[in-house]
Parts: structure tokens; C-alpha cells; sequence
């Protein structure tokens, strides 16, 4: 029997680092959230996983290489709102429900097959979706955490999740929320498929009241699905022996015990056990005391449905009001946060601009950042040779399905429409943008550019800012020499504070934009402007041979779909083609040539881009 192929590790770019690097982060996130958040959260090393309680701490094994990846996924619970007791008692009333409508108390000995199946498999159908739920409201304010966990949990479901899927069904649905179908596994829990599909899609960016509301039904649609498997016997026909085979069609869908995808707490697996409390708490039979508003709070959870509601008297379903309440809540949530962390001392600009320092210690590399102070001459006659390639670049508007709106989402409806169930599908659509360039100009200001070289790379910067205007195109400048300097605004490196043109660090600090790109590999593109070879060799991987390092790192960002073009300032013409491919840049000699060149080396960015 073949082994499984092993999960390959995430790459963590700028947000991995040394173990103290990533720790001193850690701490500055917490630190940050229990301001923003009003909680005294602690951060504690814990090597058995991630977990939270939502209220005092936050678990993360710190000698994971993912370890701040799992801290932003602790925070986002308590940050989101989770909220335990209630999923708690939820957990309980649900158990409680479906052994009521099978006409077995809950005290009964004859509930005992089926009460911590029952708690296992509605608390992780819970977890799934409140994980997603959570990721979703993380995303709107940290985006690149949100995505990068995502591409964990895909990763997971692909290489780690495949065997329980064929055997449990927990772990099939939960491998189903993080993108992978498993065609192998049993017919009864692939009929089970459109009703997680559905609930994923409705809790994004809603509050935990309603993502519990949507387990709920969850629940129910999936014993329904299952009773066609599990047919009661037709001598009994009557609504108890109905909801006993529900029950048994539940049961049979679970291995014994823990599902398979639930036994550690590895915030990979969708569903963990990070926000895991006794399952079986509560369905022992003992009663706490709870308050009459809590109760009717749960029962309005319980029982939302989305066949209440009028559209011709513009009356909307139970679940539909709560879809509503909790998205404004959501949302009011997010903008509250976006406006203190934009007041912290660390604001976001900050954390994003301590990412690419972090790039470039992990790259070798001093990186700090710089503004110009000396204004860029005018643009060439000729600069618009540049733009006319740029004008090709344009936002896509996408439509896609929602589940409020105005305008109806054509194929979506037509397929409720067929399915008899209208309101449980995303039948208005929604319009996006997406498209557009992200434009790094990385710039060598090493010792031998000065004079002459720095004229045409200024002309060049002049030429590219004025052909960029009012087009989709986002502009970035990086310069080069021993250190790698960011500029915080688009400008001259001409005397600009703390830059000194020293020796030719280039394979570094294209290894930096090698981490800048992974943010968005689709839409980034990098113009190298240089007036010759590397003289320094590669920090992390290195060959030993500065040139060689470079081809490597080139090929590492073409690798990732990054579009890679050079402006080349002198005549070796030689030198350039042997390291950058015959016709693969644009030459300039003289000033004269900046427009032209610069017209070359933007077509090769344009050309790839638009056959993405």
C-alpha cells in the first residue's frame, strides 16, 4: 500500500522568521487586539497546538515554523466574537432536539448510543463553520493572514484529509468547507454536499447568533438527506420512527469515538479542536440554570428558517433578519477596529511596513525606509510609448452570487428554480473588481551608477510615474546598494536621507521582492533598473556564485507567475543577454534611449500580464 504524500510546509515568506523574531511579533499582535479589544489576553507556548477560551488566553506552540499564522487564527475567535457558553448550551439543545422528535429523553438509556455522536458531529459542524466565519471577518482587517490561512487549510484538506473522508462524515464536510470534494467517498454523504456548500457561504461576515442559526439548519438538512439512505421501516411510519432512523442515518455516518478530523487541535484542519469543550457536557441529564432571555434567545436561533418570510410584503425569513443583524453587527465590528488600529502606535501601515523589513533580514539584507526630497525631472516627449501598453491593462468587473441584493444572479436563480428550494441559494449577485498591476520598480543605486547612470534612472522614474496616472496600474519603488531602501512615495533616490551608493546587492533584494510578491502573485510585475551584475551571493540557498544566484532568483519569481522585466543601462549587451535572455530587456545607452527602452521592458510585462 502506497504512503500518503506528506503536506508540503506553507511558506511563510516575511511572516515566518526565528523562533524570537516570530514570538516578539506575537506579542506585539496580542498586545495590539487586547487594547482594540478591551481583554487581557495572555500569549502562552504551547507545543500540543493552537487553542483559545475566547476570554483569557491564546495557545500557540511557538516552535512551529506557522506559529504567527495560528496566533492570528486563535485572535480572530475572541476578535470575531465567538462565543463558547452559548455554542455550549446551543450544542445541548440540539442534541436534545433530535432525541425529543425520536421520542427518546435525553436521561434514557436509549440515548446513550447516540448523545456523543450526536455532540461531536453538530459541534463540528459548528467549528467549521465558525472557523470560516471567523477567517472571513480577520480577512477585512488583516487580508494577507486570512488568505494565507486559507491555502493552509486547503493544503491540509488535500494531503491530510483524504483517507477520513471516505469513512466519516464530519471529516468529509469539513474536507468539503476548505475546497476539496472526495469523489470516492460514500453517495449519502456527497448528497450532503450542497447543504455545506451553502451554509459556508451564508456565514461569511455575519456574527456567531447567526452562524449558530445556520448550523442548526445545517443539521436538519443533513438528517434529511440521510433518511433516504436510512429509510424507517414502513410498518412504522409514523413521525417518531421518522426521526429515529434520523437519528441511526446519523449515527451510521460516524466513526466511532472523535471524527478522525477532530482528534488535535491543529488550527489546519477546519473544524478543530482550538474552540473544543467537553462534548458530551450537558447531555448527562443535569439542568443548569438558565435565564428566560437566554432561553428565547436560543429558541429564535434554533428555529430560524428561511420559508418564513413574504417577498411580496417585503417580510423577510427569521433566518434571513438574523443573516442581516449579524453582518451590520460584523461590519460596525470591523470598521470600529480598522479606525484604533489606524490610532495604535503600531497601526497597520506599520505592520505591514515591519513584513518587509522582516523580508529582508530573512533575505540578508539591511532594508529601512527612505522619502525623497529632490523632485523628479519632467517625463520625455516619448514617455507616452510606455503608456499606450499600460492603457491595455484594465479592472475586470465579476458577478457573483449573493445572498441580498438588488440585481437577480441569472444561472444561480435558474438553478434554484430547478432545485424547488429559491430561497436557500444565492440568487442575486454581487459585482467585484478585480485585475489591474501591481508595479515594482527596483532600482540599483549602487556606487557606479552615479552620475550619468543616476540621470537616465531618474529620466526613467519621471517616464514611469507619468505613464501610470489614471490608469490601474499601483505603483511601488524599491532602491538597491549594500541595503535595500523602500520609498515611502514615489521620487528621486537622488540625496535622499540615509541612502548610500555603495556595492550591488541585487540577488537580495530581488529575494525581497520574491516575499513582496507572494501577496498577490496574479497581479504583480517588477521592472529591475541596473547597470550591471550582482557582486554579493544570495543569503538563504545560495550556489556561491553571485550570477548564478541571480538566474535562480528569477527563476523562482517567474516561477510563481511573477512578471520580471529589466531596464539595462550600458552596452554589454553580451553580459545581459547571458543572464536576462536575449531580447528579454530594454538597453539604454544614452538618455535619449530611456523612452524606448523603457517602452520594451513595460511590453514584456504587459504581454505576460494579460495572458494570465
Amino acid at each position: 500500500m502506497s504512503q500518503p504524500t506528506p503536506r508540503p510546509p506553507l511558506n511563510m515568506g516575511a511572516m515566518g522568521g526565528t523562533r524570537d523574531e516570530i514570538v516578539e511579533r506575537m506579542d506585539d499582535l496580542v498586545a495590539t487586539f487586547n487594547v482594540l479589544m478591551g481583554t487581557e489576553l495572555d500569549l502562552v507556548d504551547d507545543p500540543s497546538g493552537g487553542a483559545t477560551d475566547c476570554k483569557t488566553v491564546i495557545r500557540v506552540p511557538f516552535d512551529d515554523p506557522e506559529a504567527y499564522l495560528i496566533c492570528e487564527h486563535e485572535l480572530s475567535h475572541p476578535f470575531a466574537e465567538t462565543d463558547l457558553e452559548l455554542t455550549e448550551m446551543f450544542r445541548e439543545k440540539a442534541v436534545e432536539r433530535l432525541l425529543t422528535r425520536a421520542g427518546i429523553p435525553i436521561t434514557s438509556p436509549d440515548a446513550i448510543p447516540y448523545k456523543k455522536k450526536l455532540a461531536m458531529l453538530v459541534h463540528h459542524l459548528w467549528n467549521v463553520l465558525e472557523d470560516w466565519r471567523c477567517c472571513s471577518v480577520w480577512g477585512e482587517v488583516y487580508y494577507g493572514g486570512a488568505t494565507l490561512l486559507r491555502q493552509r487549510w486547503e493544503s491540509v484538506a488535500q494531503y491530510d484529509m483524504a483517507k477520513d473522508s471516505e469513512e466519516d462524515l464530519a471529516a468529509y464536510l469539513g474536507r468539503l468547507a476548505a475546497g476539496f470534494d472526495t469523489p470516492t467517498a460514500p453517495p449519502e454523504f456527497r448528497k450532503c454536499a450542497p447543504h455545506m456548500i451553502s451554509a459556508r457561504a451564508q456565514v461569511e461576515l455575519v456574527d456567531n447568533k447567526a452562524c449558530l442559526a445556520i448550523t442548526a439548519r445545517l443539521v436538519d438538512d443533513i438528517a434529511d438527506e440521510l433518511l433516504g439512505f436510512y429509510p424507517p421501516d414502513p410498518k412504522k411510519n409514523s413521525p417518531q420512527s421518522q426521526a429515529q432512523a434520523k437519528l441511526h442515518a446519523l449515527a451510521q455516518t460516524l466513526s466511532v469515538g472523535t471524527p478522525p478530523s477532530a482528534q488535535n487541535s491543529d488550527p489546519g484542519k477546519l473544524g478543530a479542536k482550538d474552540l473544543q469543550p467537553d462534548p458530551t457536557k450537558g447531555t448527562k441529564g443535569s439542568k443548569r440554570r438558565v435565564s428566560a432571555k437566554a432561553m428565547g434567545q436560543m429558541r429564535k436561533l434554533m428555529t430560524a428558517s428561511n420559508k418564513d418570510g413574504d417577498p411580496a410584503a417585503n417580510k423577510k425569513s427569521s433566518l434571513q433578519s438574523l443573516l442581516d443583524d449579524g453582518t451590520e453587527k460584523m461590519q460596525q465590528r470591523i470598521s470600529a477596529a480598522k479606525s484604533k488600529l489606524g490610532q495604535q502606535t503600531k497601526s497597520q501601515k506599520n505592520q505591514q511596513e515591519e513584513v518587509l523589513v522582516n523580508a529582508g533580514r530573512v533575505c540578508g539584507i539591511d532594508t529601512k525606509y527612505v522619502s525623497p526630497v529632490v523632485s523628479l525631472p519632467k517625463p520625455s516627449r516619448k514617455a507616452g510609448g510606455m503608456r499606450r501598453y499600460l492603457e491595455q491593462i484594465h479592472l475586470e468587473q465579476t458577478s457573483i452570487p449573493a445572498f441580498t441584493g438588488t440585481k437577480i444572479h441569472v444561472p444561480t436563480f435558474v438553478q434554484a428554480r430547478l432545485s424547488g428550494n429559491l430561497s436557500s441559494y444565492p440568487v442575486f449577485q454581487r459585482t467585484e473588481e478585480s485585475g489591474g498591476l501591481q508595479l515594482l520598480i527596483l532600482a540599483d543605486v549602487s556606487g557606479s551608477m552615479v552620475g550619468h547612470g543616476l540621470d537616465m534612472l531618474e529620466q526613467a522614474l519621471a517616464d514611469v510615474e507619468f505613464s501610470c496616472k489614471a490608469l490601474p496600474v499601483d505603483l511601488h519603488l524599491w532602491a538597491f546598494s549594500s541595503s535595500l531602501y523602500l520609498f515611502k512615495k514615489f521620487g528621486s533616490p537622488r540625496n535622499a536621507p540615509g541612502l548610500q551608493m555603495q556595492y550591488t546587492s541585487m540577488v537580495q533584494a530581488l529575494d525581497v521582492a520574491v516575499e513582496w510578491s507572494k501577496a498577490g502573485k496574479t497581479d504583480r510585475g517588477v521592472i529591475l533598473i541596473t547597470d550591471g551584475l550582482p557582486t554579493s551571493c544570495r543569503h538563504r540557498k545560495s550556489s556561491g556564485n553571485p550570477s548564478k544566484d541571480l538566474q535562480d532568483v528569477m527563476k523562482e519569481l517567474r516561477g510563481d507567475k511573477v512578471i520580471l522585466s529589466v531596464l539595462a543601462i550600458g552596452s554589454r549587451t553580451d553580459q545581459y543577454d547571458s543572464v536576462f535572455g536575449e531580447k528579454k530587456y530594454g538597453l539604454v545607452k544614452s538618455l535619449a534611449d530611456v523612452p524606448g527602452a523603457l517602452a520594451d521592458a513595460t511590453r514584456i510585462i504587459v504581454e505576460v500580464h494579460l495572458k494570465k
